[in-house]
């Protein structure tokens, strides 16, 4: 319980500028991709990571992108250490410092969603978009890492206009409740 809440204070904290969407009613009716966005679902959200107020995140001894955050599950981690000195890494200047052990029976596998494109976008050189749990990533493909074994399923959508949608469920309560529900369609009857 005490790591769990390590975990969400943490990722509150480094990480809450990097997952939040504003809306300016403004901004928005300029801005034809939100404008086409809010058109496709009501349900789609934008992740974005905020890059001056990220943080440098190593899992294992190995340095990441912050979006692994989404896919890892606050049970697999053994331990967290966080250091406030400012570090830089490749040019680029990361506010703080956050070591992730994981539990040793726990072996993550962890893939770029440019992997994954080549893996499920059956036809090379159309144009894919990414969604995790429905919300749409705006990162670069290369740099944005997922823990494959946390993924529940995956939704591959070619629509006409020659576009691969890749929706990436991940495995929570709520998406494993809502998988192992059985929903029959069909004529309703009325059992007396």
């Amino acid at each position: 319980m005490k790591k769990k809440l390590i975990f969400t204070v943490l990722l509150a904290t480094f990480g809450a500028k990097g997952f939040c969407q504003t809306t300016n009613g403004a901004n928005q009716a300029n801005n034809p991709i939100e404008k086409a966005q809010s058109s496709i679902s009501p349900s789609m959200k934008a992740a974005t990571i905020n890059s001056a107020s990220d943080v440098a995140l190593y899992i294992n001894g190995k340095h990441y992108n912050s979006s692994i955050m989404k896919t890892i599950s606050p049970q697999d981690i053994e331990s967290i250490h966080v250091d406030r000195n400012e570090i830089v890494i490749d040019n680029v200047k990361y506010n703080g410092q956050i070591y992730i052990q994981m539990k040793k029976e726990y072996q993550p596998h962890f893939v770029s969603l440019a992997d994954m494109q080549q893996k499920y976008a059956r036809q090379a050189g159309i144009p894919t978009v990414f969604l995790i749990d429905n919300e749409v990533i705006r990162e670069n493909y290369a740099d944005y890492v997922v823990d494959e074994k946390k993924v529940l399923k995956v939704i591959v959508d070619t629509t006409k206009s020659q576009v691969a949608v890749i929706n990436l469920i991940t495995i929570t309560n709520e998406n494993t409740k809502q998988t192992n529900n059985l929903k029959i369609r069909g004529l309703q009857a009325q059992l007396r």
